[in-house]
């Protein structure tokens, strides 16, 4: 018995790895390819879709948080190595940072609870977390845009902080909102746009399709 559990233990290691390995995998092969994806006139550029953050939401709706952190982390890796944008290596990180809300919520509310994947199916459930992971990943980004993304692309770009605030608040510039107040109007625009992929197209592609039901990890 002791022996049987063992190897279950360790064929379920060897599953969360690969799992995470080959969407990790996914999401590094079509990093080249999200420079022709339309962009945002507003803020700083950021994609329509990102479809890269939703590989790795579907990762983890299957196999479960370490696969999802896995397959993020390779992800970063993949954009760092082969992104067309400008400074890849800091879009990796707060694509991460900005991702992570998701993954981390659901699976702690997993632990309080004894939830598995096939539980949130439920929307009530999925919607709470969801809410819950998109007030964390605001109160995240918002912070680390402003104290150390904006600042550093200004002085990476070699422009004046101020100009790169003006530049990137220019959409709110017929409304009168001008400043910081408009860099948090924008971050949380930008940010909620994306997590409304993050969150909807996960569901869909994992629960209606039986995937999670018959293939899920956790």
């Amino acid at each position: 018995m002791e022996s049987e559990i063992k190897t279950s233990s360790h064929r379920n290691q060897i599953i969360t790895i690969a799992g995470g390995a080959i969407f990790g995998g996914l999401s590094m092969a079509i990093s080249p390819f999200t420079g022709s994806i339309p962009r945002f006139s507003i803020g700083w550029g950021m994609s329509i879709l990102d479809p890269i953050s939703i590989i790795w939401l579907i990762c983890f709706l299957i196999f479960g948080w370490k696969s999802g952190l896995l397959a993020s982390g390779l992800g970063v890796i993949g954009i760092g190595l082969f992104s067309p944008e400008l400074f890849p290596w800091l879009g990796g990180f707060m694509k991460f940072c900005a991702t992570i809300s998701f993954i981390l919520i659901p699976a702690i509310l997993a632990k309080l609870r004894n939830h598995k994947a096939i539980d949130f199916k439920s929307l009530k459930l999925y919607g709470t977390s969801s809410g819950l992971a998109l007030l964390l990943r605001l109160g995240l980004m918002i912070p680390l845009n402003i104290f150390f993304a904006i600042p550093l692309y200004a002085a990476l770009l070699g422009f004046p902080l101020q100009d790169s605030i003006t530049f990137m608040t220019l959409w709110l510039a017929p409304t009168g909102i001008t400043g910081w107040g408009a860099v948090i109007i924008t971050i949380c625009v930008l940010n909620i746009w994306q997590s409304l992929w993050d969150i909807s197209i996960p569901y869909i592609v994992c629960f209606p399709t039986k995937i999670v039901e018959n293939y899920a990890f956790w």
